[in-house]
């Protein structure tokens, strides 16, 4: 019976050591979006670099869509939901949603997965673009810009 207690033990602290114990969002987020319009496909590269300690965060994007470095964008981290709430948007930020007619964006940091998942309304509401941000997607041989991008953010 105490081996039976000493075995769950063991695997209770297994479990709570392997769980993200971060408590906001900190590094760089990535995750590729492929859009259909019409009968064309737009594939973008999305960037996130976000700090904990100031609570910013800037953004980049390649591909069919190309945004310049743009920030720094303020946020507020709502503890109980883990809903980001922009309290400052750079005006580029702002120039990029006017431009693509995307409103209420949301952010929400998944600290389980270590992931930020974005999503914007599209014109009108009829439909909602969504993209899952995560560090390991920065590794793929997609993301090959995230290097460029990386030596270019420490050059600012």
């Amino acid at each position: 019976m105490n081996r039976l207690f000493v075995l769950l033990g063991i695997c209770l602290l297994f479990v709570t050591s392997s769980v993200n114990t971060q408590s906001s969002p900190n590094g760089i987020y990535c995750g590729i979006k492929s859009v259909n319009v019409l009968l064309t496909t737009y594939v973008v590269r999305i960037y996130l670099d976000v700090s904990s300690n100031p609570k910013e965060f800037y953004f980049h994007a390649h591909g069919d869509v190309h945004i310049s470095n743009c920030g720094p964008n303020l946020y507020k981290l709502n503890r109980t939901s883990n809903l980001a709430i922009i309290t400052k948007q750079a005006s580029c930020m702002e120039r990029e949603l006017s431009k693509f007619m995307l409103s209420d964006l949301k952010a929400e940091w998944k600290p389980e997965f270590d992931s930020v998942s974005v999503n914007a309304s599209a014109p009108y509401g009829l439909i909602t673009v969504g993209i899952e941000l995560t560090k390991p997607v920065c590794s793929q041989p997609e993301m090959k810009e995230y290097d460029y991008y990386r030596s270019v953010k420490d050059e600012l």
